[in-house]
């Protein structure tokens, strides 16, 4: 599998639309053959998006993508162009339980608090 990292600056104009858009987003992005997951990661003004799909191919057409979708859809003065990472996914851990969103907020300290007890 191959990953790819797009990491914008001053991305607040962008950050919004993909809010906005995010249904699009994910039938531009999902639509890309082999394609395996899309995370957008937002830390103060920067964006940080990851795509991973089964073939590089598919990995770098989900930049080509994602170049063209902020072109039409964010101002140019709000478009900066990302720094792009592409490689190799060698390692792939997930969890065994799927964290609801606020868990951790509410109480639940870690995944494990999810399972059901050992029978």
């Amino acid at each position: 599998m191959y990953a790819i990292v797009r990491r914008y600056t001053g991305a607040e104009g962008l950050i919004d639309t993909l809010v906005r858009r995010q249904d699009e987003v994910r039938q531009l992005i999902g639509s890309v053959a082999g394609f395996v997951s899309y995370q957008a990661i937002r830390s103060g003004d920067q964006l940080i998006t990851v795509s991973v799909c089964h073939e590089r191919m598919g990995a770098e057409e989900t930049t080509r993508r994602a170049a063209e979708w902020v072109r039409q859809q964010v101002p140019v003065d709000q478009a900066r162009v990302p720094e792009v990472v592409v490689g190799d996914l060698f390692l792939d851990f997930r969890a065994d339980a799927v964290v609801p969103r606020g868990a951790y907020a509410s109480g639940l300290s870690r995944a494990a608090d999810l399972r059901p007890p050992a029978s």
